[in-house]
């Protein structure tokens, strides 16, 4: 009795262990904002060049940096030398990557 007590204590433990590792494992990053001015605008390439203020998450200061922009994201009402809002997204093969851009007055 005692051993199959101590088999169903350590299955039951080994499952809500796992359980919270593939909650954990499923979670997303949150998203990153930031906002600048955009200098150039590649739609081809599908980049853009944002001269951004400071990303207290990212440890980043202001500084200028192109970045990729997701596909569907719609590059048609940028206009450089406009203010922008943009949303980042870690990426594990290309670091961050613009997966929302609007424009700010």
């Amino acid at each position: 009795m005692k051993r199959w007590r101590s088999r169903l204590l350590a299955g039951v433990f080994g499952v809500c262990v796992a359980g919270a590792g593939m909650a954990w494992a499923g979670q997303s990053e949150p998203d990153i904002t930031g906002e600048g001015k955009l200098n150039s605008i590649d739609p081809g390439k599908r980049s853009v060049n944002i001269h951004h203020g400071p990303i207290p998450v990212l440890q980043w200061p202001a500084m200028t940096m192109d970045f990729a922009v997701a596909p569907g994201v719609d590059l048609k009402p940028l206009q450089p030398g406009k203010n922008v809002r943009f949303i980042l997204k870690k990426e594990a093969q290309t670091g961050y990557r613009i997966t929302g851009i609007t424009p700010t007055p």
